[in-house]
């Protein structure tokens, strides 16, 4: 009943590449798509990018952009009730609503023991892994721009307490 991707990288490139491989989907599962598009502070994503791919924080960061903007090109495929975007700090602060709210987007059922089960696997904050570099003020300037092309980042762009250290998501 679902087919997920725990990580989008390699969706987003695909889908970047080919944005009609949506529409192959659709016509092969014969059932609605659902996207469930999870957000992460993006300071956040490109520490971590940095520090798994042995980088810069520039290089992490135009990498990030570039699998953003390969995500948005397939976004605009969807219709709107086709995706719902989940925000990391909201399913951290209240895993148990949040799943409800998910799986109703899905269509699938969820009792109440696999709701607590999947509570359970759920750290009890989120992980700041932006707070390990030091942000220059020129970076954390063009993360900031870039942002502003995406909609559903403005949650995170009163960020340069962030890049202090502060968290205002």
């Amino acid at each position: 009943r679902v087919i997920g991707d725990k990580r989008g990288r390699a969706s987003s490139k695909l889908l970047g590449k080919n944005p009609e491989l949506l529409d192959a989907l659709r016509d092969r599962v014969g059932v609605p798509i659902r996207v469930i598009h999870h957000v992460r502070n993006p300071f956040d994503n490109i520490a971590t990018m940095a520090r798994h791919g042995n980088e810069s924080l520039a290089q992490a960061a135009e990498r990030y952009f570039r699998f953003l903007r390969w995500t948005a090109a397939a976004f605009e495929r969807l219709a709107p009730a086709e995706r719902l975007d989940s925000y990391h700090e909201d399913f951290v602060d209240d895993p148990a609503t949040e799943l409800r709210r998910l799986t109703r987007f899905l269509g699938v059922d969820a009792d109440g023991a696999y709701i607590q089960a999947c509570c359970e696997k759920v750290f009890p904050s989120p992980r700041k892994s932006r707070d390990g570099f030091q942000w220059s003020p020129e970076l954390t300037r063009s993360i900031e721009e870039q942002m502003a092309e995406f909609p559903h980042l403005a949650p995170y762009r009163r960020l340069a307490t962030e890049a202090e250290g502060e968290s205002t998501r």
